[in-house]
């Protein structure tokens, strides 16, 4: 498996990286969008680890993550392109 775009990232959201983000004030913020839940929990899990955020600087809940995945499967022939994201 090749993680070359996950490490693109987090080079970036690093401290001196492209996108000059400071993790520690909250009014600048990063948001990701995913297709799928599984990757969703794959970066919440390893950017927390990776770039040292706390729980609560990752402000995607496991219980939000199920809700919506529990929609979209729900409603997926319904509307595909209407369905929300995981957070």
């Amino acid at each position: 498996m090749d993680f070359s775009k996950y490490q693109t990232l987090v080079a970036a959201l690093k401290p001196g990286g492209k996108l000059n983000w400071e993790p520690n004030n909250t009014a600048d913020r990063v948001v990701l969008f995913t297709e799928r839940i599984e990757t969703l929990q794959f970066l919440r899990e390893h950017l927390q680890n990776d770039l040292r955020l706390k729980n609560s600087q990752s402000q995607c809940s496991t219980a939000r993550i199920k809700t919506i995945s529990i929609f979209r499967k729900r409603w997926r022939n319904l509307a595909p392109s209407l369905l929300p994201s995981a957070c």
